[in-house]
């Protein structure tokens, strides 16, 4: 029967619902209670938690240690050192022994447990090892979950529960162990509860229960099948669809098949400030008490390397009075680079500073005071042993993350609760162990926790692994991931066990290949809930891990079956995309003429740069800073009257500019940057000198902002500015350097600023040949003669635009005309002029531009790996690496 009707029924009854996860059952019940349907004296719990709950005063009594998967693969890292010494015939030898071997024996040996093998294989000598397993065990006075499982259905305390009215939902699935649990439990006397999703034939392993609907329950459901372009495009199409649709938020949930995407769904939701909660919680490794630990963790690994440290400081993961990026330019400053006893040294941590401590100034003196006190405190709490108890160094451990760890917002507070509640816990484990060994055993029991755990809410979205989410009564499911690596069908067998042994051992062990069985049908048994809509998306391309990713064949199968709605490729034949479709700003007119596949990825396909995620000490500034601090220097430089702009005046404009953009650095050495700031000085004196040489030509406005709210000198705060090209009319935000105005002529002309290589520039801008001509004193001689009717820059021509706007509604300059345009480089200037036949080869660019076949263009572009002005420092050349890998017939770009 259903829940509800059970429980109306047996309204004041004890009650045990028993579920496949506690999840599943929360929201059951959640749901009900949202219905005005009671639930009194109902107990929630999965077999394996009853087990616990039946055991809790057994284990309490007799002070038995719980071996969860952590401890027992450490165990067994002892277990098999051991054998190998002792057995000379023994199957796994010393040298091969390490914490990934010990984990796959461990899970051979409880799948056998669990499927109540009695007599284990000598294959690998799992026999000897269980048997070792088992002495460990009694040593320890321990038992681990399976025993925990068996001893339940002998205890007394079962028949206590055996009084409650027992109700199990009709899609458990049990392993022998639990089943002769749950046999004992109900004398088979329980009601068998209807569940949201409907149990289907194809199951891998059937049931407890083998009750089986016809597949015909999916034929009337809406489905909309998706592809986008990288992880956070998935993302983004969810929440565009539910803003586009105005789907309330708690209609809404979203299933993933993999709990680490759960951190990335609630990166962009937050982003757009949706309200969404988390069934499985989210994972902890984002959080600053572990980026503390780990980094901690790697420093020790990695011989205890100064640069190791940079994450907690330039994060601010730490507490402190200080910068924390002075801190690690002091910890720079003082050479330690790596070994443990130099940081002794340096620091002085075995006593007081020298007499020279005392010429420091005053805030230096409290950096190094607290950098001795940090570092005697992570010294005193990281093991410089080669063998110990575990729980030696856990307190030590609790203490300096409470001290240092800092919560940057409530995920962190969350995160850092749980880690501290986590070292607690295990802080009583005897068992001897290595540096190693320690770390990894402190680093998996940390991350196995989940964070924010909650049930579906009123008012927001809920998001949930999807063998969980076909249960919230919800009417609008997004299952996403789907992509050949999430649901893989490739068959990974059992280094330990193989499937052959397993057939030999027993029928109620899983084969290899029932893991994607077993996940192929979960996803179509989420399917089956009462959902009004279903949509099924995957990543088709994902720019960080830099690869393509195909359909899983579960999504391709269910696409075939259910297409009814899918989503129209965003490429196809048949279809024409022009460039005129693509260019909808001044910056994508330029950016087309430079790449038309660059514009294709941008523009139609909404792919974004990666960030960059490191910025390297030994650098201060890259070459867009570079080019920013420049205008900012020269723009302040030229804003002054002429008889004011003095070699003293710009030194001190330079000086204050770097001095700011240096705060907004983690760290700078000195060398570099005093190096820095001399190329600087070079480059802006040599752009001065460079506008000297015209002396008819006077600075009327710096940096003419349009669409920015500035108030500009002269003309005022300007909005967006719309040009028209050709047919298309297209707006334009931005800011041109500086606009001049000639002292004899009603003529205006561009400067442009720029800090590149000339060379590379010019071969973008325009073709360079030379050409012989004869005087008035009838000599030949050559001049050089520019060809733009290829050129891949615009910026001259759309500012030019742009100008022609601004002042056309101006009282002084409405009548001036816009002569030409400069790009002034350090050393030298490029000048184009305004002429009739100029202007007439550009429009004739811009139309060629606009009606390419984008499509078709797009295809014919391959990477070229040498291509510096194209293809090297391009954000999409990582999509372009893998067309090229999969193409051989390269054609280089341009």
């Amino acid at each position: 029967m259903k829940l509800n009707e059970f429980c109306k029924i047996n309204l004041t009854c004890e009650k045990i619902f028993i579920v496949p996860t506690k999840s599943i059952g929360m929201q059951i019940v959640n749901k009900m209670a949202r219905d005005g349907n009671p639930a009194i004296n109902l107990k929630i719990a999965t077999l394996k938690g009853l087990a616990f709950e039946i055991c809790e005063e057994y284990i309490e009594k007799n002070r038995i240690m719980i071996v969860d998967s952590i401890i027992g693969s450490n165990l067994m890292i002892g277990i098999l050192k051991k054998l190998s010494k002792e057995e000379d015939e023994f199957f796994f030898k010393q040298s091969l022994i390490d914490s990934t071997t010990a984990e796959e024996v461990y899970k051979a040996i409880m799948e056998l447990k669990y499927a109540g093998i009695e007599e284990f294989p000598k294959i690998k000598n799992l026999d000897m090892i269980y048997k070792a397993y088992g002495e460990e065990l009694k040593d320890l006075n321990a038992m681990d979950h399976c025993d925990v499982i068996i001893k339940a259905s002998l205890l007394e305390d079962l028949n206590t529960y055996k009084n409650n009215q027992i109700v199990v939902a009709s899609n458990i699935e049990l392993n022998y162990a639990e089943e002769s649990l749950f046999e004992k439990l109900t004398d088979n006397n329980f009601v068998k509860i209807d569940m949201p999703v409907k149990t289907l034939e194809g199951h891998p392993r059937n049931y407890y229960f083998k009750d089986f609907v016809d597949e015909g329950i999916l034929k009337n459901k809406n489905f909309c099948f998706y592809n986008k372009y990288g992880t956070k495009e998935e993302i983004g199409y969810i929440i565009e669809d539910m803003k586009q649709k105005l789907i309330p938020a708690d209609e809404i949930v979203i299933a993933y098949t993999n709990n680490n995407y759960a951190d990335l769904i609630n990166i962009e939701f937050e982003k757009n400030n949706l309200p969404i909660t988390f069934g499985d919680g989210l994972g902890i490794d984002n959080s600053s008490v572990y980026r503390f630990i780990s980094t901690i963790f790697n420093w020790v690994n990695r011989y205890y390397s100064v640069t190791e440290l940079r994450p907690i400081f330039v994060n601010g993961d730490i507490k402190t009075n200080f910068p924390a990026s002075d801190l690690y330019d002091e910890l720079m400053s003082l050479k330690i680079v790596y070994d443990r006893d130099n940081y002794f040294r340096k620091l002085y941590l075995d006593g007081v500073f020298p007499l020279e401590f005392n010429n420091y100034s005053e805030y230096r003196k409290m950096e190094l005071i607290y950098l001795q006190e940090f570092f005697g405190d992570i010294f005193d709490a990281i093991p410089n042993e080669n063998s110990f108890d575990f729980s030696k160094y856990i307190f030590k451990l609790s203490n300096i993350i409470e001290k240092y760890v800092k919560n940057i917002n409530k995920y962190d507070g969350a995160a850092k609760n749980v880690v501290l509640e986590t070292l607690n816990q295990i802080s009583n484990i005897k068992m001897e162990v290595n540096v190693n060994e320690y770390m990894d055993m402190i680093s998996s029991y940390i991350l196995k926790n989940r964070i924010l755990r909650s049930q579906p809410q009123p008012g927001m979205v809920f998001a949930t692994n999807f063998r969980n989410a076909g249960y919230t009564g919800r009417k609008h499911l997004y299952l996403i991931e789907m992509d050949s690596d999430s649901i893989s069908n490739k068959v990974i067998e059992s280094p330990i066990l193989l499937d052959m042994f397993k057939k030999r051992l027993s029928g109620n062990l899983k084969y290899a290949r029932e893991n994607y069985n077993s996940k192929k049908y979960k996803i179509k048994e989420l399917l089956t809930a009462d959902f009004e809509s279903i949509s099924i998306g995957y990543s088709n391309f994902d720019t960080v891990e830099v690869k393509g990713k195909s359909p899983s064949q579960v999504y391709t199968e269910l696409m075939e079956t259910y297409k009814t709605n899918r989503e129209k490729p965003i490429y196809e034949e048949k279809y024409t995309i022009l460039g005129r479709d693509l260019v909808k700003s001044g910056s994508a007119l330029e950016t087309i003429s430079g790449c038309v596949r660059k514009a294709y990825f941008a523009y139609k396909m909404g792919i974004k740069a990666i960030e960059p995620k490191e910025t390297l000490i030994e650098y201060w500034l890259d070459p867009l800073e570079r080019g920013s601090l420049v205008h900012e220097i020269l723009n302040r430089y030229f804003n002054l009257e002429r008889g004011d702009r003095t070699d003293k005046v710009l030194n001190e404009i330079l000086e204050d500019a770097c001095t700011r953009a240096r705060e907004n650095k983690a760290s700078i050495l000195d060398d570099v940057y005093l190096k820095e700031k001399v190329k600087l000085l070079e480059i802006c004196n040599g752009m001065i000198e460079t506008s000297h040489i015209d002396d008819e030509w006077e600075v009327l406005v710096n940096e003419l902002s349009f669409g920015m709210d500035k108030d500009n000198k002269t003309f005022g705060i300007l909005p967006c500015v719309k040009i028209n090209i050709l047919d298309l009319e297209l707006p334009v935000i931005g800011a041109i350097d500086r606009v001049d105005l000639n002292r004899n002529t009603k003529e205006l002309r561009i400067i442009d600023y720029k800090t590149g290589n000339k060379s590379n520039f010019e071969k973008l801008l325009r073709l360079k040949t030379k050409k012989q001509i004869i005087d008035e004193n009838g000599k030949t001689k050559e001049i050089d003669e520019f060809d733009y009717s290829k050129t891949r820059k615009m910026q001259y021509y759309i500012y030019k635009k742009v100008l022609e706007r601004i002042i056309e509604i101006h009282p002084i300059y409405r009548d001036y005309k816009i002569s030409s345009f400069s790009y002034i480089f350090e050393d030298s200037s490029i000048d184009i002029r305004f002429d009739g036949d100029f202007i007439k080869v550009i429009e004739n660019r811009i139309s060629d531009l606009l009606n390419i076949d984008v499509l078709a263009e797009q295809k014919n572009a391959v990477y070229d790996p040498d291509d510096r002005d194209t293809c090297m420092y391009c954000d999409y050349s990582p999509i372009c690496m893998v067309d090229t890998d999969e193409n051989h017939e390269e054609v280089k770009i341009g």
